[in-house]
């Protein structure tokens, strides 16, 4: 929310975001910038469209965080979950 309120600073208000929610800066893999139509006419996976139409109104971000696994590893056999 704080990326797409604030579209030309996008990737440094999504780093800042990250960090301040105690993940590392490190976790933000990708800012894209594009729009996004509030048409329920449209596939909600095909509303986001990506180079922007015209002048974006919208940012996807894409994390990649890991996650220990406590109790679920007797079921999975792995310690984290990424």
């Amino acid at each position: 929310m704080v990326a797409a309120s604030n579209l030309t600073n996008a990737t440094n208000a999504a780093t800042a975001t990250v960090t301040q929610n105690n993940y590392p800066a490190s976790a933000l893999v990708n800012v894209q910038l594009g729009t996004y139509p509030a048409n329920p006419g449209i596939a909600p996976q095909s509303r986001f469209v990506t180079p922007a139409v015209g002048a974006a109104n919208a940012a996807r971000i894409t994390l990649n965080t890991q996650t220990p696994l406590y109790f679920a590893r007797y079921l999975t056999g792995k310690s984290s979950y990424r």
